[in-house]
């Protein structure tokens, strides 16, 4: 209701969305971790990227989200496809900044 309608109206509507949110990302880590145990977890090329990556997604993904929910903030632009756009703006962007710093010395501090 919350991505399709927008947000909730009233004096609790900030605490129910904090709430839809933090109930949504606790049930995903759950079921992603439970996932990488199983022995169907997904190995192809594009998850050795994004597991190759995943270091620098965790530390340069919030800018960029960052960057884009403040560049769309307000425009008619709906919820959902601000979120998809936040999402592939992070991690494109952290692979952009990972790619930028692996020609220099500094990638050795992180293993590389």
């Amino acid at each position: 209701r919350i991505l399709l309608g927008g947000p909730p109206a009233g004096p609790r509507a900030e605490l129910e969305l904090a709430g839809a949110i933090g109930a949504l990302g606790a049930f995903a880590s759950c079921a992603l971790v439970s996932w990488s145990f199983s022995s169907k977890a997904p190995n192809g090329p594009r998850w050795e990227f994004l597991a190759h990556n995943s270091f620098f997604i965790y530390l340069w993904h919030l800018p960029f989200v960052g960057a884009v929910h403040i560049l769309l903030y307000e425009t008619a632009v709906p919820i959902a496809i601000k979120t998809i756009l936040a999402f592939v703006a992070g991690i494109a962007g952290a692979v952009w900044v990972r790619r930028l710093i692996s020609k220099t010395r500094f990638i050795r501090l992180f293993g590389e």
